[in-house]
C-alpha cells in the first residue's frame, strides 16, 4: 500500500481547503465530496487532481449555509445535499446554484433545527434529516414541505430524543433512527409512531448505549449499530 496525502497549501489554489475532515461522499460521476470542520465542502476531481471549493459567507456564489459540514448525500436527480451546523443546503453541481433550508421560528413547516447531523434518501426519494435538537425531519423534494417529528414527553410513541445523529432505511423499507440519549428508534411511517430500543441495565441483550452515532445494514440484512460509549452492536431482525 502507498498513501498519498492531500493537505492545504498556503498561497496555492486547487488544494484541500482544510485539514479537519468530517465526512466523505462519492457521487455517481466518481467525484469525491469532502466535508470539513469550518472549511466548507471540497469536490475532488480525480482526472485533474484539483479541489473545487464551496463555502459560506459574503462573496461566495455557492452560498453554503455554514462552513462546518457534518454530512453529504445525493438525490436521484444528482443534486448534492449538505448538512451543516447552520442549516441544510441543496447544491446543483452543474450550475453551482444553492438552495438553503433553515429553521424559521414560528413556522412549523421549516427545518426543526439548523444543526443538521444526518441525511438519508428513502426509496421514494423523500429526504429524512436528523438534527441536533430539532428531531427528525421529513422533506419532500417535490414540494419542499417539511414535516417535523419531535419528542413529546406526554406521548410514549413519539421520537425518543430530539438529537438525531444517524438514519437508515433497510431493505424492507423500515426507517431506523439513531438518537443521542434516547437509543434506537424505528418509525412506522403510516402511523407516525416510533418503536424504541433502549439500554436496560438488567437486560444484557438490550442496546448497550442510548447514544447512537452510526447505522449500517450488511448484505445479510443485519443492522450494525455504533454508539458513543457502548461499542458496536449487531441487531439481527427476527
Amino acid at each position: 500500500y502507498r498513501f498519498s496525502v492531500f493537505r492545504p497549501t498556503p498561497g496555492k489554489a486547487g488544494g484541500l481547503s482544510h485539514n479537519n475532515l468530517t465526512c466523505l461522499y462519492l457521487d455517481r460521476h466518481g467525484h469525491l465530496w469532502i466535508g470539513t470542520f469550518n472549511g466548507g465542502v471540497n469536490r475532488y476531481n480525480p482526472e485533474t487532481g484539483r479541489f473545487q471549493y464551496y463555502r459560506a459567507g459574503p462573496g461566495s456564489r455557492e452560498g453554503l449555509c455554514h462552513d462546518l459540514v457534518w454530512t453529504i448525500g445525493e438525490d436521484p436527480a444528482g443534486n448534492i445535499w449538505i448538512g451543516t451546523a447552520g442549516g441544510l443546503t441543496r447544491l446543483n453541481p452543474a450550475t453551482g446554484e444553492c438552495v438553503s433550508y433553515r429553521h424559521e421560528p414560528g413556522r412549523p413547516a421549516s427545518l426543526g433545527h439548523d444543526d443538521v447531523r444526518a441525511i438519508c434518501f428513502d426509496r421514494q426519494g423523500v429526504l429524512w434529516i436528523g438534527t441536533r435538537g430539532g428531531g427528525l425531519n421529513r422533506l419532500d423534494p417535490a414540494t419542499g414541505k417539511i414535516t417535523v417529528y419531535r419528542h413529546d414527553s406526554a406521548d410514549p410513541d413519539s421520537l425518543a430524543a430530539d438529537a438525531v445523529f444517524a438514519i437508515l432505511e433497510d431493505r424492507h423499507g423500515r426507517l431506523w433512527v439513531g438518537t443521542s440519549g434516547g437509543g434506537l428508534d424505528r418509525l412506522a411511517r403510516t402511523s407516525g409512531r416510533f418503536r424504541h430500543h433502549v439500554h436496560r441495565p438488567d437486560d444484557r441483550n438490550s442496546l448497550s448505549d442510548n447514544r447512537v452515532t452510526a447505522l449500517l445494514e450488511d448484505r445479510f440484512g443485519r443492522l450494525w449499530v455504533g454508539t458513543e460509549a457502548g461499542g458496536l452492536q449487531l441487531l439481527e431482525p427476527r
